[in-house]
């Protein structure tokens, strides 16, 4: 039991602190410390494999260590997704999305060609930046948008220069 907890701590150690330099564990007095030399505060967590873990610990692990890990490791990987999706807020939405969007919905009142034509262009614009930032940008939703609606502009001053004047 001793040698799984210490497993579960190591484990811990590990994942909590990627970026620690070393990770010590002495018997003194009895009693067992653990440290964690820190290289790094900002740097993100790695995931770590049975093999890493058992290379770090020393040994091979026994099966009831492999599976507190496992358990262990999934639910720290549930909670690293979790952090992950609550930072989701602080990216930034693309500029040229909300852009199409508001010339798209200015272009079905108003001058519907030149600013539906705007909107396309700021949506297609956009669908590249997203993409190529691959993560560090949002507003893929904002550009679906306006895209569409740059389309319905220039469609209905289309249909209002050939059929109504």
């Amino acid at each position: 039991m001793k040698t799984l907890i210490k497993a579960t701590v190591i484990l811990f150690l590990l994942i909590a602190f990627p970026e620690a330099k070393a990770v010590h564990h002495d018997l003194i007095d009895g009693n067992e410390k653990t440290e964690v030399k820190s290289e790094r505060k900002d740097s993100k967590t790695k995931k770590i494999t049975r093999k890493e873990f058992e290379r770090q610990l020393g040994r091979k692990m026994s099966f009831k260590e492999r599976i507190g890990f496992a358990l262990l490791k999934g639910k720290l990987n549930k909670a690293q997704n979790q952090n992950q999706n609550t930072d989701n807020s602080r990216v930034p939405t693309d500029g040229l999305a909300i852009a199409s969007l508001v010339l798209g919905i200015i272009g079905i009142f108003v001058a519907g060609l030149i600013l539906g034509f705007l909107a396309i262009l700021f949506a297609i614009l956009s669908f590249k930046n997203i993409k190529k930032h691959e993560g560090a940008r949002k507003g893929k939703g904002l550009a679906t948008a306006g895209l569409i609606i740059g389309i319905a502009a220039v469609l209905g001053a289309a249909y209002v220069i050939i059929f109504l004047l």
